[in-house]
């Protein structure tokens, strides 16, 4: 079975698990909420030889603008400043006389107090109910505020508009107010930092009425992998399952099949690949992401490594860029294989343990007539002392020194978590041969289950998921993502778990999970700056019936967050800005954010 097979199992919910998948203010939903998250960012994971990782890239101020002010809202001759939308007349200003008064509607984009990279996508703004509306956008840099005239549920500002402004109004409050005709009011406030964002964003997409559909029937329109281009208006296809040229294997071990479905996935460091699981047994592929690979098996992939990768019931890939150089390229993952020389066992639901893959290993000798992996040449054990739980949802340090896991006592349900005692777990790589486990402190609270970590850039810190103990981690509404620093300390909680404060939606409830790194990151006046990307269903989208499973299917979409330290190891984070150029009409989950060669959008 698929990933759509899994998600007919979950009839209140449809998000991605630890196959195919599903950190921090203390501020609890504040704008710009801050905490003391516990020690140095500087410093490495318990078990960790290695130093810190790369420094981060120069932010920038913002250019000057003529003494007599900005003049960006005015910069754009095909967006007269005051705008009037498409049908309506220039009279409808009149309607707007006088001072508003009244509570005015729900603005949804941005949220109150977000803050945006300045290469990010052009602001929408949002709001609730109907009619004739004016929208007046303010700062204190600009000679002029813009003012729009629309009858529409939303308006962008244009690109042009939008890059000018970024230039120069940086670290400064931009105020949106949106006013109906009948007089009422309402305002937020956003800024744009003086960080760029870097990277691009690749992520699951499937059609909800498609849920629970024989895999053998699914078709490439029913889920594909789709990518984002910073700064871009919309997004494109990234793979198809069709698409994968690497052949998979059936559970019987010998019978060579194509790939069925495009599982949980993650970024290869060399910025044209991604690796994932195919679907029941459980294997692993690799395939190309770029125009100029799109689909094809990854380079001189040894038979070896083929072996590796074809090996069933293994968890989510993690790579690290220290361990994948010509010759020798390793993937970490989790199995739960028992025997290697009886792959068609059912061992799927048993613990599963850490493993590398050597993707250049040498072919494995026949074994009556088979080609079984050998441990210690095509995959092995990455050891684990003093955990005796199994492993699963791993993230692997850029300097390779390191893992981090969900020690987990619940075993894998088909990969996945389910329910059972979790806590994040720290290991030392040490070229294979692994070492001491440590629980990660602050991420092993029994209080709680953790999982879904992800190591920042620079590894300095985590992101990861937690419920309440005992609940079950797979698509739970009550998922929230927490932040903390590597060694371990304080978790601090994400305030873009919440929903927009008039929004009828909260968190915990509408299962905020996956959160992923932007690849870069940058400082400026004693701050650095971190980017994340992560899924929720917080969206206005109905709820879709599939027509293969009973039950409603919950949209999940694709929120952007900040998170910002300064030099005292105080963190700030900010509520989500939503990418609006996502389909509403699929669920988009799991993604990655690196710095990814995918396809470019066509311009229009």
């Amino acid at each position: 079975m698929n990933r759509l097979l899994y998600l007919s199992l979950l009839p209140f919910s449809f998000t991605l698990a630890c196959k195919a998948a599903d950190v921090a203010g203390n501020g609890g939903g504040q704008p710009g909420s801050t905490g003391i998250i516990g020690g140095s960012p500087n410093l490495g994971l318990a078990g960790s030889t290695g130093g810190p990782g790369p420094g981060p890239q120069p932010g920038s101020d913002p250019l000057p603008c003529p003494s007599s002010g900005c003049v960006d809202f005015s910069s754009d001759p095909n967006t007269p400043n005051p705008f009037f939308d498409t049908g309506v007349a220039t009279g409808g200003a009149s309607q707007f006389s006088g001072s508003p008064s009244g509570s005015g509607p729900c603005i949804s984009e941005p949220e109150d107090g977000t803050l945006f990279p300045y290469n990010w996508q052009r602001p929408r703004i949002s709001w609730s109910g109907g009619g004739l509306v004016q929208i007046t956008i303010h700062t204190a840099l600009e000679v002029k505020d813009m003012v729009v005239y629309t009858n529409q549920s939303s308006w962008t500002m244009s690109k042009t508009i939008w890059e000018a402004l970024a230039a120069h109004v940086r670290d400064q409050d931009i105020t949106v107010t949106v006013r109906t005709s009948s007089g009422g009011a309402s305002s937020v406030n956003f800024r744009i930092a003086p960080a760029s964002a870097g990277g691009n964003i690749v992520f699951w997409s499937a059609v909800p009425t498609e849920v629970g559909k024989d895999p053998s029937l699914a078709k490439d329109t029913d889920d594909y992998l789709s990518g984002y281009t910073l700064g871009d208006d919309s997004t494109v296809i990234v793979l198809k399952t069709s698409q994968v040229q690497q052949p998979s294997m059936n559970q019987d071990a010998h019978t060579v099949r194509k790939v069925l479905c495009i599982g949980c996935h993650a970024a290869t460091p060399d910025s044209h690949y991604v690796g994932f699981n195919d679907h029941w047994p459980w294997n692993m592929a690799i395939a190309g992401i770029s125009t100029d690979t799109l689909g094809t098996e990854l380079p001189n992939l040894s038979p070896g490594g083929l072996a590796a990768l074809n090996m069933p019931w293994s968890g989510m890939p993690a790579f690290s860029k220290a361990f994948w150089q010509d010759g020798h390229r390793l993937m970490v993952a989790t199995s739960s294989l028992q025997d290697p020389t009886q792959p068609w066992a059912t061992d799927d639901k048993l613990p599963a343990k850490l493993a590398w893959f050597n993707l250049d290993s040498p072919a494995p000798p026949l074994n009556n007539g088979q080609n079984f992996v050998v441990p210690g040449q095509q995959y092995g054990e990455i050891v684990r002392t003093g955990d005796s739980y199994g492993a699963a949802c791993p993230t692997w340090r850029h300097d390779g020194t390191a893992i981090v896991y969900s020690s987990t006592n619940g075993g894998n349900m088909d990969g996945r978590l389910n329910v059972g005692a979790t806590d994040l777990y720290s290991v030392p790589f040490n070229n294979d041969s692994g070492g001491a486990a440590q629980p990660v402190s602050g991420a092993a609270d029994p209080a709680w289950e953790e999982y879904y970590p992800a190591f920042s850039p620079d590894d300095q810190f985590l992101l990861f998921n937690r419920v309440p103990a005992t609940q079950v981690m797979y698509a739970n509404t009550q998922a929230e993502i927490f932040v903390i620093p590597s060694k371990g300390g304080t978790p601090a909680r994400l305030i873009a778990n919440s929903p927009s404060k008039c929004s009828s939606k909260t968190s915990p409830g509408v299962n905020n999970h996956f959160g992923k790194w932007s690849p870069s990151f940058q400082a400026l006046n004693g701050k650095t700056y971190y980017w994340v990307i992560f899924s929720s269903n917080r969206a206005d989208i109905p709820p879709v019936t599939s027509t293969y499973q009973s039950g409603q299917v919950f949209i999940s979409q694709l929120y952007m967050t900040a998170i910002v330290v300064d030099g005292s190891g105080t963190i700030t984070t900010y509520p989500a800005v939503y990418l609006w150029t996502q389909s509403p009409a699929t669920v988009n989950t799991t993604p990655v954010w690196e710095e990814l060669d995918i396809p470019a959008v066509i311009q229009r």
